[in-house]
């Protein structure tokens, strides 16, 4: 009995052993190295023209095992302006393990400038209407046409339905955060009114001339009347 309880003790500490070297064996295989992510500079400048391939000038990636892996750098992320036209930039290099390494520097566009927004002047609609936003453009110098992200600030006060004008502010932000609000003078124009008033002014303006008829006629049949009398005297 005492024997068989040593043969089962022996045979676990050997399968303990075993499996401890069959581990060892599988880690020296395994690549546990992490790539590294070398660059030349902390921040880079481009322009706002510039594809992202630019982006990664002056980055190398190496792994112990696998060399070079450059070829393998992504842009992982890029942040929303930490300052006018200064962003974050994040990159990723992957060694044929799955291993990952990543690093960041700053971005710094020489030549941007803000979204500009441009409208019809006068900015004036008929009562009523409702796509005001339809005649107001936008345009960027990294996202191109942004002119669906206009909006009317919150704090604007206007009627679409009432005739007069309003003072609104249209605003609009690109991809990178960086928001322009312009002023802009809204006028609703009830064009029913002013052809009334046009219809009333044309009624005056012709009774007017009839008057003006009327009097210089009377004028000159009186003209008339006292000549026939006058040459009557005479005669």
């Amino acid at each position: 009995m005492k024997k068989l309880r040593w043969f089962a003790i022996t045979l676990f500490l050997l399968s303990v052993v075993l499996y401890a070297l069959d581990q060892n064996q599988i880690r020296r295989k395994t690549d546990q190295t992490i790539p590294k992510i070398s660059m030349d500079q902390d921040e880079i400048q481009v322009s706002v023209k510039d594809p992202e391939k630019v982006w990664k000038k002056g980055i190398t990636a190496y792994d112990e095992k696998d060399g070079d892996i450059t070829d393998s750098l992504v842009i992982e992320s890029v942040s929303t302006f930490l300052e006018k036209g200064r962003r974050l930039v994040s990159y990723a290099a992957f060694d044929r393990d799955g291993h990952v390494a990543k690093a960041s520097r700053q971005l710094i566009y020489t030549d941007y400038h803000s979204p500009k927004i441009s409208c019809a002047k006068p900015f004036s609609f008929p009562v009523g209407t409702q796509d005001i936003l339809d005649s107001v453009y936008a345009t960027d110098c990294i996202d191109g046409d942004i002119s669906n992200k206009v909006e009317i600030t919150g704090d604007s006060v206007f009627f679409l339905n009432i005739a007069g004008e309003y003072e609104i502010w249209l605003q609009v932000t690109n991809s990178c955060g960086d928001m322009v609000t312009v002023p802009v003078t809204l006028e609703m124009v009830d064009y029913r009114q002013q052809t009334e008033r046009t219809k009333r002014a044309e009624a005056e303006k012709q009774m007017e001339r009839t008057n003006l008829t009327e009097k210089a006629t009377e004028e000159t049949g009186q003209k008339e009347t006292e000549g026939a009398e006058n040459g009557t005297k005479a005669g």
